[in-house]
This record gives C-alpha cells, structure tokens and sequence, in this order.
C-alpha cells in the first residue's frame, strides 16, 4: 500500500446551493421529487438569442441565507459563500479550522453584473479586477473569514470534481488537515451567448440521453464538501457523510469543444478513478452522468461507461435535467447529491420521460428505480471542453 493510500479521506460537511433548492434537505426533497426549476431569464435580455429559458437560483431564498454579505458583492460570491457557509456549519468548523480552499469555476466574477456593456462588446468598460478569475476563490474565503491559501480550479465544466480532487490530495499527502472544496457559477450573459452560438442550447428542456435530446439549459449555483482524514474526523466526533474512495483525471486534447466520439478519455478517467480506489467497475452501484443533453457529449459518455462497465451496467442518470448545467459548479452539486443518495440508500432518478436513444445503451435510473438498491460505492463523472475528464468515486461509511 502507498503512502497515498494509507490516508483515508472523509467528507465531514456539505452545503449547497442550487436551482431546485438551497440547503441539503430542500434539495434532495426536489432531487426524489422530480422539480426541475426552468424559467425565462431575467437577469439579462434574451433578444435575439434562439433560447431564452435557463435554471435559476431563487432569489428570496439565496438572500435569507446571505443577508450578512455586502450587497454589492458579484452574484457567483453569494452563491460560493451561501453554499460554503452551510459546509462549514455542517461540519462543525469555522475559518481557523481550514487550511487550504479550492473553488472551482467557469464564468466566476469574470463579466461584471452590466450585461448592458456586454451585449454592445463593451468588455473594455468591465473593472481590471474583475477581468480575472485569479482571485474568485480568495474572494469567497475572504468572505468565510478563511485565512489559508485559496485556489481557483478553472477546468470548466469539471472543475468542480477537480477542486474536490486536490483538496483530497492535500489530505493524502498530510499536507492539510481540512480543506473545503466545491464550485461556483452564477448564470453569465457571456457563457449564455457562447453555448448559443455553438447550438448546444436546447429549446426549452434537456432530456439527456433521449432521442429527442437539442441540447442543455444553463444553470447557476454552488457545493462545497468539508474533507479531513478519517483518523481527524473520528477523533473530534465528527459525523462522516461518506468516503472519496478514489479519483481519476485525464486530458483528451483533441478538440476545444467537442468530446472524442469513443469517450477514451472519459473512459480512462473512470478506470484511473477505479484503479486508485482499488476497486473494479462491478463495485460501482451507480454512476451519476455528467449528461448535459447536447448529442455528442451524451453518446460519448454513454460509449465510455460501456467500455469501463461492460456487462456490469449500474444504474445511471444525469441531475442536468432537473438543475441545468450549472457550468464550474456542476459537478460539486451532484457530489452532494452523491453522498445525500447513500445516507438515504435511494438513486439519484433520471427524471425524463422521452424514449432512450438506443445508441446510448446505458441502464437509466428511472423514477422507481431510486429506492430499495444498496448503494456502497458511486461515481460522479464530469467532463469539461478541451477533454479536461474527472471522475470521483464516493464511498458510503460504516
């Protein structure tokens, strides 16, 4: 056994904040109960764009749960303060208590909230802070009153799972003893206008891994998790949610968009992930997608499970359709809905009801699949442009 190994990793705290819910308990109640929250935006104007439907954080909600921050702070702060302030009460920490932060982002506090000055392409007129993510995790500890060093993880779509993966590796490593860890992104008029362009936006809906699937909706929120080594946890008491078992990275570099049609990387991901647990693909109960519903990404992530799980074939489903794709903050969302599916034993349901496309050939956790299945073992996929993979398996604890 390496010396990696010896560490147990444990996840002592979460706190999220998401479009169907803020607080774990009001999101898993959407989760299980199939709430998709899907509006038109508001936040910026939608004229001349071929959608305009996305999947907002609720407003009254998010300000009861920050109404202590300065009122002039970028929304993506909010959303990364109100979700990591639940992880820390959750855990029973405060700042002091911390060592290292990593947040994980795409849009960040990059576009200034004056989406007026961005749909002239007045990008110019956006303060030089705010022309940087550099800064976006330092901003969110400064407001948690968290001192040690802050990182900002700027994979895209999978920096999420891959701020959770070098917090992990800080604690392995005995180089921390606790560290906080997720994503954040708040809805951008600059992201919006791009996945537009690139049609990946669906009409009004996403249905990952259906015939009929046109695409994702944005998104917008955060997770955190609150990891420390097993051996802290136990010995001040602390309730452990669950276990990150092993964690896999990989880099395609083969398009800046569009995924490898095979899903080698995302397969290797997954294997690196299995092969670091210690662990084969007939241990993993379940795999929660990374599935945002544009056709090529859902196809190759469907072939890439094949070829990691092969017969095996564990239930599989994508949160996308009920949150959006909530860009950084994505995958740190469905690891807190992860570890929520095995303290409550019950799956994550894949909450669409168009027709499978059989070119997808994965088994798809419907509605009354949830309940009733031991969960041990569960793998969070996410998978970002430029082929940046991830996969993070979470185990449950006695």
């Amino acid at each position: 056994m390496n010396e990696r190994a010896r560490i147990r990793v444990v996840v002592t705290g979460i706190g999220v904040v998401s479009p169907i819910g803020i607080g774990a308990e009001c999101f898993w109640a959407s989760v299980a109960d199939g709430f998709a929250n899907v509006a038109i935006i508001h936040s910026f104007s939608g004229t001349g764009l071929r959608n305009r439907y996305a999947c907002p954080v609720n407003d009254e909600a998010l300000v009861r749960y920050a109404r202590d921050l300065p009122h002039d702070v970028h929304r993506a702060t909010l959303l990364g303060y109100a979700a990591g302030r639940e992880c820390l009460l959750t855990a029973g920490a405060d700042g002091d208590d911390i060592d290292a932060v990593y947040v994980g982002t795409t849009s960040g506090h990059f576009e200034e909230e004056r989406p007026q000055d961005c749909a002239r392409g007045s990008l110019h007129k956006v303060p030089a802070p705010l022309r940087s993510n550099a800064n976006f995790a330092a901003t969110i500890a400064h407001q948690l009153r968290i001192g040690s060093p802050a990182y900002t993880v700027g994979t895209a779509c999978s920096a999420g799972n891959v701020a959770i993966t070098c917090g992990a590796d800080l604690i392995r490593r005995g180089s921390a003893r606790r560290v906080l860890c997720g994503g954040a992104d708040a809805l951008s008029y600059l992201a919006f206008v791009g996945f537009a362009r690139l049609r990946a936006m669906a009409g009004q809906r996403c249905q990952p891994f259906t015939l009929g699937r046109d695409g994702m909706l944005l998104g917008e929120g955060a997770a955190f998790l609150h990891l420390e080594s097993y051996e802290s946890a136990v010995s001040r008491g602390a309730r452990i949610h669950a276990e990150i078992a092993g964690y896999g990275r990989t880099c395609d570099a083969g398009h800046i968009t569009t995924p490898d049609e095979d899903g080698r990387g995302m397969a290797a991901a997954m294997k690196r992930a299995l092969r670091d647990a210690g662990l084969g693909p007939a241990d993993i109960d379940y795999v929660c997608a990374h599935g945002t519903g544009t056709p090529a990404n859902d196809l190759s992530e469907a072939r890439a499970c094949r070829a990691v799980f092969g017969e095996h074939d564990p239930l599989v489903s994508s949160l996308k359709a009920l949150t959006g794709h909530t860009l950084g903050a994505s995958s740190a969302i469905e690891a807190v809905a992860c570890i929520l599916s095995l303290g409550r034993q019950s799956v994550i349901p894949h909450w669409v009801t168009a027709d499978q496309d059989p070119e997808c050939a994965i088994r798809l956790a419907g509605p009354r699949s949830g309940p009733g299945i031991t969960l041990d073992v569960v793998a969070n996929n996410a998978f970002a442009f430029g082929g940046n993979n991830s996969c993070v398996l979470i185990r449950r604890t006695p």
